[in-house]
């Protein structure tokens, strides 16, 4: 089955499942998405930005490496990245705008979400700053496998 398939599937029977119209499906995401968004992902013509990809493992009730794994799609280094970027800031129990601050200097709560959905990766310095948040160094930051998180 082709991605796009597979993401119009997805779209379609969760929307109908939980009763709601294209734009009210839109609203759960954030940013929220146009009604026209959700449109193109149900025909098949677009899928989802893997921004959104989070979202719909929650809606799924799934995390992100099983949604992976449902996709059948290989995620990257910075995508699984996400889940220890994810799972600390949780652990410590922070807003992303509050996690943010933490860092010298400190990040806007869009780069917190970026990290978080697995579109960038923190820079090397900020790498510092979550070992130092989880007491190891960065290098084993760097090989810690996503399911020591989970």
């Amino acid at each position: 089955m082709q991605e796009k398939e597979r993401f119009r599937s997805i779209v379609r029977d969760l929307r109908y499942k939980m009763n709601l119209s294209q734009k009210e499906f839109g609203v759960l995401f954030e940013p929220s998405v146009k009604q026209q968004s959700v449109s193109l992902w149900e025909a098949g013509c677009t899928i989802p930005s893997p921004k959104h990809w989070l979202k719909l493992a929650d809606l799924l009730g799934m995390d992100l490496e099983n949604f992976y794994r449902y996709l059948g799609v290989n995620s990257t280094s910075s995508q699984k990245f996400c889940f220890i970027v994810r799972n600390v800031r949780k652990k410590i129990n922070l807003s992303q705008k509050e996690f943010g601050v933490l860092f010298e200097p400190p990040v806007k709560q869009q780069s917190v979400a970026s990290w978080e959905s697995g579109l960038t990766i923190p820079s090397r310095s900020r790498l510092s700053k979550l070992a130092n948040l989880l007491d190891i160094d960065v290098e084993s930051l760097l090989i810690l496998g996503r399911r020591q998180f989970q």
